[in-house]
């Protein structure tokens, strides 16, 4: 599945969410999900915590759109899901699945 990382979150006014009086752009956001590791996460495996990395990485690299695996996007919905709040969630999953 194709994904534009350079997408801004927009919220129900149509107006770019911002942190800091900066836009809050797809790729930041799902980069900073993927590195968030809280105490109950210290001891995943070495081998998630690299996934995660690798996948950044590739996100955080990313020109143009950038393909990404069902299981990817999902781990992405997961993270996202898991560190941030609903006017933060909903706008990144529509444009995680594709949408506006």
């Amino acid at each position: 599945m194709r994904v534009d990382f350079n997408r801004v979150l927009l919220g129900f006014d149509g107006m770019a969410l911002q942190d800091s009086g900066k836009d809050i752009n797809l790729r930041t956001l799902c980069c900073n999900a993927l590195m968030i590791v809280t105490n109950e996460e210290t001891t995943l495996p070495g081998e998630e915590k690299f996934k995660r990395f690798e996948l950044a990485s590739i996100i955080h690299s990313s020109k143009e759109n950038c393909d990404l695996k069902v299981e990817d996007i999902a781990l992405l919905k997961t993270m996202v899901g898991k560190y941030y709040g609903p006017a933060v969630v909903g706008p990144a999953w529509k444009l995680l699945e594709g949408g506006e």
